[in-house]
């Protein structure tokens, strides 16, 4: 009855948030869009919009746009799931000087999608071209954007398991570009928030995305250790339980 419950909330807050967004359909646009001239830039351009409220008015927004996209998205990212037998589950995480940073950042590997390339081969591409993995698609996310706003770049979110017991996978080997400066790191599941928050007061800056899920997977971690606190309070408190009644069964029983 609980399970009902729950999906019927979930579907009654979907029906609503629906319905809040319809009020602002087709009210809000883009009206135009002008390229302001970036002479000598390779990745990106300049635009300037502009956008009409719900209320009619019109307004001006400033938007960064990468210049290499291909299809539908500019790129992928990519959560690699180290698995193998005996051991729990690593993430796998790159590290780069990132000069608007100014410093070292951890990422997840990512990469643009090359021409006529699926979100999927793009990923298993730029896995094996960073990290040196060959893996297999578990989930390819929706179209999501990076930051809606300042930018119009967006990308897909590719989750791959990588198997290290396969022979493939046993002494991976990048095939960086010349511009390119890795390095690779496997980090434990269950210990990657704290790793993070240790590298971040180091001086080195990580990237949100990461985070996010650095977050989100340090909840599920506690959600698990306290599942394991009750039940295994739960079955200490059976087997007590049980004694104090077997006791008192043995006892009054003579």
């Amino acid at each position: 009855m609980m399970g009902t419950n729950v999906v019927v909330t979930m579907a009654q807050f979907l029906l609503a948030s629906s319905s809040n967004m319809e009020k602002h359909v087709g009210l809000c646009r883009v009206v135009s869009k002008e390229r302001v001239a970036t002479d000598g830039f390779r990745w990106i351009h300049l635009s300037k919009y502009v956008w009409r409220d719900p209320s009619g008015q019109e307004r001006p927004w400033e938007v960064v746009e990468r210049s290499t996209r291909k299809g539908e998205i500019d790129a992928v990212c990519i959560i690699p799931i180290l698995k193998a037998r005996g051991h729990d589950p690593r993430v796998v995480l790159i590290s780069q000087f990132r000069p608007p940073t100014d410093s070292y950042c951890m990422e997840f590997p990512a990469g643009l999608v090359d021409d006529n390339e699926t979100p999927a081969e793009a990923a298993l591409r730029e896995l094996k071209e960073e990290c040196g993995y060959v893996g297999e698609i578990m989930d390819v996310s929706p179209i999501v954007y990076v930051d809606s706003g300042m930018s119009s770049a967006c990308m897909r979110y590719v989750t791959v398991s990588v198997d290290l017991d396969l022979p493939a996978n046993q002494n991976p080997v990048s095939a960086l570009e010349d511009s390119e400066f890795i390095e690779v790191e496997n980090i434990p599941c269950e210990f990657l928030l704290s790793v993070l928050n240790t590298k971040a007061e180091q001086g080195w800056a990580i990237d949100a995305r990461l985070y996010t899920y650095a977050m989100v997977e340090e909840q599920k971690q506690e959600y698990i250790r306290r599942g394991q606190h009750w039940h295994r309070g739960f079955i200490a408190g059976g087997v007590l339980l049980g004694l104090v009644l077997g006791y008192g069964y043995h006892r009054y029983s003579k």
